[in-house]
């Protein structure tokens, strides 16, 4: 009978002081406590340094959704990978952490999650002698907290080759927002970059100096280059969206932005898919990557071969499984150009994005073939040259400056154990307003 009382209900800690794994019939939640002791800091409240003091060895890894992926991602399994004797420290979201118990998301040993906006995340980032973020937040700085002397905070931003206007050349950006982007900025010790173009977008559209900025790669793009892993990530993709061996699988993944009309992503996917068979053969599918919003409020939801992707949290994976990209502004279909696969821009509200938000340069710069309509882009994909195509990537390339090469990771990491042995630049004496409450 003690036994199926604790089956069907116990409580246990997990993740830290403010959360506990709640037992009910079997299945496992969790849930947040309030804590009985005031342990982070409030507005206008500090740490006390001599009470909390920097750990030499430990990285903090901040990323865009609170889940795991992106650059941060493949640093941490550089790290791991070489077996460095760091400490290790993710903040995620309830639902990661709840994947963890679902076993449905497995996360080495190596690594410790604690989850955002708990008393353990803020004292984690407090204390970390390296903090790595791949977006634009102010939570830290909101609760009271600064970037304190000898704490070093990196950037690996995920713009890429990317089109669309940001910070300070964005058409409609408030100075508030500009004034947050500032704050923020002044935080940051390095900025890593993957070409010359991107290097010159820190510096024209957040003003970064030069002397800030590391042209290291992007570790998220590695494993693109990787063509020995790419079946089993294939492999794990089509497993997990049950997709039947043999079919060939189009990406279509436009920039998510839920302000936009449903009319932005009005494609016409059968035509598409009817299209993509003829060129190059094989019964097809549609992965579509938008917001969840966006797929409850669009007609894609109810479309025959369509398979939402927008649970998945590694973008790279999508990628990897895909025979063939569509997209209109975002930056993933940059990234794409480096699996050699055939990859179409149709952007169907060009002309008001251009106008309220903005691009650096025109969409027929780019390697991709352009379209406007649903005609425009079946057409593209029965015209497609790959030799073609492949010149334009080699010159786009070139032209952006990319020093992409498939080990940006070990680049990266090999930057990280020099600020922890104390050999890097950071070391020395920078001028901030905002290193210190």
């Amino acid at each position: 009978m003690k036994e199926f009382f604790k089956w069907m209900f116990s409580i246990s800690k997990c993740f830290g002081a403010n959360l506990r794994v709640v037992r009910i019939m079997g299945f496992n939640f969790v849930v947040g406590v309030r804590s009985k002791k005031k342990q982070t800091p409030q507005s206008g409240q500090r740490y006390a340094p001599e009470e909390y003091p920097i750990e030499d060895n430990k990285i903090v890894f901040l990323c865009d959704q609170n889940v795991y992926r992106c650059n941060p991602k493949y640093i941490t399994e550089e790290i791991i990978q070489r077996r460095l004797p760091w400490n290790l420290v993710w903040i995620v979201d309830r639902k990661v952490l709840q994947n963890v118990l679902d076993k449905t998301e497995i996360f080495s040993p190596s690594v410790r999650l604690v989850m955002m906006g708990s008393d353990e995340c803020f004292k984690e980032c407090y204390t970390a002698k390296i903090i790595v973020d791949n977006t634009w937040r102010l939570f830290l700085l909101n609760r009271g907290i600064r970037k304190r002397p000898g704490q070093v905070y990196i950037q690996t931003w995920r713009t890429s080759y990317g089109i669309k206007k940001f910070g300070y050349a964005r058409h409609s950006c408030s100075a508030e927002t500009l004034r947050k982007f500032s704050l923020y900025s002044s935080q940051v010790d390095w900025f890593i970059s993957n070409s010359k173009w991107e290097s010159n977008f820190y510096r024209l559209s957040l003003r970064i100096p030069s002397n800030r900025i590391l042209e290291l790669g992007h570790p998220r793009n590695d494993i693109l280059f990787c063509e020995e892993q790419h079946e089993k990530i294939r492999r794990k993709i089509f497993k997990k969206f049950h997709i039947p061996e043999g079919k060939k699988l189009l990406l279509y993944a436009p920039t998510r932005n839920d302000e936009r009309p449903a009319e932005a992503y009005a494609l016409d996917i059968p035509r598409v898919l009817e299209a993509c068979s003829k060129k190059w053969g094989g019964d097809w599918l549609c992965a579509t990557r938008l917001t969840a919003q966006g797929v409850k409020k669009h007609y894609l939801a109810e479309v025959e071969n369509i398979i939402p992707v927008h649970d998945h949290a590694d973008v790279q994976e999508l990628l990897i499984a895909a025979d063939v990209c569509i997209s209109d502004y975002s930056s993933c279909i940059f990234d794409y150009i480096h699996t050699g696969r055939p990859a179409f821009i149709c952007a169907l509200d060009r002309r008001n994005f251009e106008q309220h938000r903005g691009i650096y340069y025109p969409l027929i710069e780019t390697p991709f073939p352009v379209t406007e309509n649903n005609a425009g882009l079946i057409q593209d994909i029965l015209n497609h040259n790959q030799n073609l195509y492949f010149d334009k990537v080699r010159h786009f390339l070139e032209q952006k400056g990319s020093i992409e090469d498939g080990k940006a990771s070990k680049r990266v990491v090999d930057f990280m154990k020099g600020v922890l042995n104390g050999t890097d630049k950071s070391k020395e004496e920078r001028k901030s307003p905002l290193l210190s409450p």
